[in-house]
């Protein structure tokens, strides 16, 4: 018995179907870090303090986007993440290294550059902050946090001039007021 004609071309377009839509799944399951979805994800996970998924969420679009800026957000976030939620300083400044030497022209690094600055205050190397800082503000003269970056840049300098009184021997310090 022969096989009918139409019901091989209706296998064959069945088949076509399948293999489209199939195509298409995987497409989008590549493509579909590209938007706002996993970072709303995320945010949500920080805000239920489920700060290591958090991370991984952030992870995982840094990895897996196409695209630079989003890829450039995930890294600024999980820096963020890591200095505000977890005070793990290190691992926040080499991802806001990461923003700044990866992906330089993206919005992110300078927010970066400025979250970097806050991390070294926090560390308490005030001179490194106030280099920080201080570049930023020659940087990006019309940047968003300029005036912020100012202010933390004259505070790490004063936290210097602080450190440097109280190391001085007590004989070697100035006395700045002689009456009594």
């Amino acid at each position: 018995m022969k096989p009918r004609r139409g019901s091989f071309y209706s296998i064959l377009f069945i088949l076509s179907i399948l293999c489209l839509f199939f195509l298409n799944t995987a497409r989008m399951a590549l493509c579909s870090y590209n938007g706002n979805d996993y970072f709303v994800i995320a945010t949500d996970l920080l805000n239920k303090g489920m700060y290591l998924e958090a991370l991984d969420m952030y992870e995982e679009i840094a990895r897996y986007s196409d695209d630079d800026n989003n890829k450039a957000w995930a890294l600024l976030f999980m820096g963020t993440t890591y200095s505000l939620y977890l005070d793990q300083y290190d691992a926040a400044l080499q991802q806001f290294e990461n923003v700044i030497k990866v992906y330089p022209d993206s919005p992110a690094a300078p927010e970066a550059l400025f979250n970097g600055g806050i991390v070294f205050y926090k560390k308490g190397e005030f001179k490194r902050a106030d280099e920080i800082f201080t570049y930023y503000v020659s940087q990006y003269p019309q940047g968003i946090r300029r005036e912020s970056a100012k202010l933390w840049a004259e505070s790490a300098k004063t936290q210097m001039a602080d450190n440097l009184k109280r190391t001085l021997p007590p004989r070697e310090r100035v006395i700045e007021n002689t009456t009594i």
